[in-house]
């Protein structure tokens, strides 16, 4: 008899531990930025910190459908015009972080409250019955 060493068993085939959970990207810092519109308007949108204010200029053409060659925006707090030439800046850069304030006002919308402006203010003076040109009268050079 031949004596035969036993053979080994082969290792045996455990499932390999799954990989560890892969970690989920870091979420992006976000600014929430509430818009005031000239008319009366207003809406509220979040956006990455990294967004331009070219980028907002295209949400306002949009979402509120205000033309960006005729609307000014300004920042409410501190108060500032937030011109063409800030359009590379990112809200982090604009100190619009984590919440903001933008006033979005149209020419036309401007425009057409100076003129009710200036009407009314004619109005105020032909019913108190003085006008500038009274004053003039009764003030200027008498021929």
């Amino acid at each position: 008899m031949s004596s035969s060493a036993p053979t080994p068993a082969p290792p045996s085939r455990s499932p390999s531990p799954s990989p560890p959970p892969s970690p989920s990207p870091p979420s992006v810092p976000s600014t929430r930025i509430l818009f005031r519109v000239s008319d009366g308007r207003t809406a509220i949108g979040e956006f990455p910190q990294s967004t331009t204010l070219a980028e907002i200029r295209q949400y306002a053409q949009k979402h509120l459908h205000m033309d960006p060659r005729t609307t000014d925006i300004s920042k409410r707090m501190p108060a500032r015009a937030l011109d063409f030439d800030l359009d590379a800046s990112t809200l982090e850069e604009l100190g619009l972080v984590p919440t903001g304030t933008l006033l979005l006002c149209s020419w036309e919308q401007r425009q057409k409250e100076l003129k009710e402006s200036e009407a009314k203010r004619r109005r105020e003076q032909e019913e108190s019955g003085l006008f500038l040109h009274d004053r003039w009268d009764l003030m200027g050079p008498r021929a």
